[in-house]
Parts: C-alpha cells; sequence; structure tokens
C-alpha cells in the first residue's frame, strides 16, 4: 500500500482517504483500522464509521467534483480485485466524458503525493470544481 496516503476524515474505527490509484479523479477510500478480510468480519462500531464515511465522502465529491454519477463498491478478498489483502469500501466520481472502466486496481498507476495532498486539501476545504 501507499505510504503516504492522504487522510481527509477519521473515525475511532476507520478512516477517508484519497485513493493512491485514482481510478477516476476524486477516487477515495474507507478502510477499517482493523485488519478485516470482509465486511461481514466487522463489528457494528467499525460497520457504523464505515458507512458514516462512505456518505461523508460521497456529499464531498458531489460538493466539490460535481461528477455524472458515483460508484461504491467494497472489494473482499483478493479475488474481488483488491491489490491490498484487506477489507475497503471504494467511492469512485464517475464523469460522462470519462469512458467507464473497471480495470483490476494493481493496473491502476499510483499518483504522484504532490498529486493526493493536493486533491486532499480540497476535498477538506470544499473547494467548488477542483476537476
Amino acid at each position: 500500500m501507499h505510504s503516504n496516503i492522504p487522510l481527509i476524515q477519521v473515525r475511532n474505527h476507520a478512516c477517508l482517504a484519497i485513493n493512491p490509484r485514482q481510478r477516476s479523479r476524486g477516487a477515495l477510500l474507507v478502510m477499517p483500522f482493523a485488519h478485516t478480510h470482509h465486511l461481514t468480519d466487522c463489528n457494528p462500531q467499525e460497520l457504523s464509521d464505515i458507512s458514516d464515511l462512505t456518505l461523508t465522502g460521497i456529499h464531498l465529491l458531489r460538493e466539490t467534483l460535481e461528477p455524472d454519477g458515483i460508484h461504491t463498491f467494497c472489494n473482499s478478498g483478493m479475488a474481488a480485485g483488491q491489490s491490498e489483502d484487506h477489507m475497503h469500501v471504494q467511492i469512485i466520481p464517475r464523469y460522462a466524458q470519462d469512458p467507464y472502466s473497471f480495470a483490476p486496481s494493481d493496473e491502476i498507476p499510483i499518483s504522484s503525493d504532490d498529486e493526493l495532498m493536493s486533491l486532499a486539501i480540497s476535498l477538506q476545504r470544499g473547494n467548488k470544481k477542483i476537476k
């Protein structure tokens, strides 16, 4: 996993972060702190934080990047396309002008630290239209 993932928000049991593999500009991750392989392994407090942070991420993207759609999914297991063996939720903004792609995560290049940090700061500040 990328060592300098910018965090957007942190709760007791999970965090919302910029995805270092920007499948689409603004891609986010929600990750529990406990190492789990499946969503069903999470306790109620972890599930609450994961759900809350997923909704927070969706709202941030809608307010700042104004995507045409948002694709939200949970990777559980390497066969499900994980690049790291750790359950996480992906929040992917989708734009009408961009072709829909669902390439495996490990085929998506890792963005530079500067690009990821710039995106994180913009999302945290709620900057409008940071495309």
